[in-house]
């Protein structure tokens, strides 16, 4: 029997041989070539995922099959898996990298088509601004207004008057609204009937307005103060009103502008969704289409802000993190903010009482919102904490944490760790001591480099000594911290255009930040890649290239890697792929492969830009 069995292997071994010299004879139907072979190039795998500074492997060449990554290797070596049909891409020695994964982005192009199309939007809502340096001259503007627009507005249409709002929330609309430069009484006597709101960031509305939005939601809001204030922006929903009918037009306004993030190396990307039909719908068709030009990460976001009791929506929500497909999928439940951006941040910095009078912790102990967060953590819900800018508001996420744990012994550290719970912004947070914390409960954050924008105007109220607590990236890392790589880019721009703020720590203003919280370029990579992809919950299939994992990647015009520091924001991507498939193709590479271009053909704009200075 032994003998049988050894000369029956023989046999097999034989006969593979034979096929693997003959390959060339055998119909093409049956062989499983790969699709395509780079090679010639700098393939940066981005395979070594700890806390350092290494890059792991580095390839020559990389086949793909099947939308995944077949091998990697030396050129010569993987050349050899072409077969008759392989699409062979010779890189020149340029740099490929794994897709770049964007942690934390809103907007899916609808707020420019209101921008270019203002008669839909006058349908339900008028838009005027007033101007002013003082409460009076605000006051006197608004009064105007009201008396010049009321009698030109038709039947259930609102009056929105915008204050200035400043840069980095530095505006005296802001302080107006929130120290009561006006009141909903102060409204009401000149708007009786007309839905109006005072809107910078934050809002006042008069009684119609709150009627009006009580309708609109099918609850009163939650947050309405009785003087008018209102923690969110509030209006009629103009995505879903328009939208809702024009389907088709909302899809391809989406996808136009995924494809723009896209062709700006966006193959994946994580957002919370507030479960408004039109946008939702729109993201699913597409999805449900083949059309998502990158892969969707989200949160189901709710709070006490739109929902009058959080908790119990929570507790009925069925654990269905990582639900999904290859192209969207659910990342965790996310509580939308337990505190508001800058004036409204919730931290334990020390400052003038004035401007902590204007400090908003949505999350306090005993609060709806703190019922929603231990709810969640009981019902074994991934959080994925959709907004926190202070310290103080992840201090009391900590506290219901730790109460849910106490309360429920199954609830242990290594379920907690487990569950790989986010949070994002890094705006005033973390301080030194809460790290320590974020590493005992394997927390992954997601921070921004625009922060060294808008938090930094903000160190003249609390301090230049708070400073380290923006955007703290070489803390974190020390502490044993992973970070993801959070950007809404400007228009035109790539997701490399602002890596040198958190490099050389200086702002869009030429202030430099807390420098000994810089980090190495080889840190952001990860942040943008390997370390993203445990922030959307995928790291099995993204954010490195290595064989059997999903096939998304980069070609650049430069190497990032040894690039200058000031050229690291004219890097874009020259090819965008998306398991496999070329999602963007620039004009210029497709030349040289002798193809046709695809996908936008992005003029990008290299000059400095900030969303937190627009009056710059």
């Amino acid at each position: 029997m032994n003998r049988l069995f050894q000369f029956g292997m023989a046999l097999v071994l034989c006969s593979a041989m034979a096929l693997a010299q003959n390959a060339g004879s055998v119909p093409e139907q049956i062989l499983a070539y790969p699709g395509t072979i780079l090679y010639n190039g700098k393939i940066f795998t981005m395979d070594d995922t700890r806390i350092n500074t290494s890059v792991g492997t580095i390839a020559e060449a990389m086949a793909v099959r099947d939308g995944k990554v077949l091998a990697l290797g030396k050129t010569d070596d993987i050349l050899r898996y072409a077969g008759p049909r392989t699409q062979k891409i010779d890189l020149k020695g340029r740099t490929v990298l794994p897709g770049i994964i964007n942690s934390h982005i809103h907007g899916y192009g609808s707020g420019d088509f209101f921008k270019k199309n203002p008669e839909v939007v006058a349908e339900y809502i008028q838009h005027v601004s007033v101007s002013g340096k003082t409460v009076a001259e605000l006051r006197q503007g608004i009064e105007t207004v009201l008396k010049q627009e009321i009698p030109t507005l038709k039947p259930g249409q609102w009056l929105n008057i915008a204050l200035p709002q400043g840069g980095a929330g530095t505006g005296i609309g802001i302080a107006f609204i929130q120290t009561g430069g006006m009141t909903r009484q102060m409204l009401d006597r000149l708007a009786p009937n007309t839905p109006v709101v005072l809107s910078a960031k934050f809002s006042l509305i008069n009684s119609a307005a709150a009627k009006a939005a009580e309708a609109e939601n099918g609850f009163p809001l939650a947050t309405l103060r009785a003087d008018g204030f209102v923690e969110a922006s509030v209006g009629p929903n103009l995505e879903d009103r328009y939208f809702s009918t024009h389907l088709d037009e909302l899809t391809k306004i989406q996808e136009q502008t995924l494809l723009n993030r896209a062709a700006a190396g966006m193959t994946t990307w994580a957002s919370r969704v507030m479960l408004q039909p039109a946008a939702w719908n729109g993201l699913r068709k597409l999805a449900r289409d083949g059309r998502l030009p990158n892969r969707f990460a989200f949160s189901i976001a709710r709070s006490d802000r739109d929902i009058p009791d959080p908790a119990s929506f929570f507790k009925a929500l069925p654990d269905t993190d990582n639900d999904g497909n290859d192209y969207m999928w659910m990342m965790g439940v996310g509580t939308q903010s337990l505190d508001s951006g800058p004036p409204g941040i919730c931290t334990t910095m020390e400052a003038p009482k004035a401007v902590k009078d204007r400090e908003i912790c949505r999350i306090l102990p005993g609060n709806a919102y703190a019922a929603a967060v231990y709810g969640s953590i009981r019902a074994g819900h991934r959080l994925a904490l959709g907004h926190v800018y202070g310290d103080k508001a992840l201090d009391y996420f900590f506290d219901e944490l730790e109460r849910a744990m106490k309360d429920d012994p199954s609830i242990t550290l290594d379920y907690i760790r487990s569950r790989n719970f986010s949070s994002d912004h890094c705006g005033f947070y973390p301080r030194a001591a809460q790290i320590p914390v974020l590493a005992k409960y394997n927390m992954i954050l997601s921070c921004s480099p625009r922060f060294l924008d808008r938090s930094a105007p903000w160190l003249k109220d609390y301090g230049n000594f708070y400073a380290n607590r923006i955007v703290p990236l070489k803390s974190l890392l020390a502490g044993g911290v992973k970070v993801a790589f959070e950007e809404e880019s400007g228009h035109g721009q790539s997701y490399f255009a602002n890596v040198p703020y958190i490099m050389t720590r200086k702002n869009f203003k030429g202030d430099v930040i807390a420098p000994e919280e810089a980090v190495d370029r080889v840190s952001i990579m990860k942040m943008m890649t390997s370390w993203a992809s445990e922030f959307v919950g995928r790291p099995k299939v993204l954010g490195t290239l290595e064989a059997g994992k999903w096939a998304d990647y980069v070609v650049l015009n430069k190497d990032y890697f040894t690039a200058p520091v000031e050229e690291i924001p004219t890097i874009i991507p020259l090819m965008t792929v998306l398991g496999g498939k070329i999602v963007v193709l620039r004009a210029e590479f497709a030349r040289e492969l002798g193809m046709q271009p695809v996908g936008p053909q992005v003029n990008f704009d290299f000059r400095p830009q900030s969303n937190y200075f627009p009056e710059e």
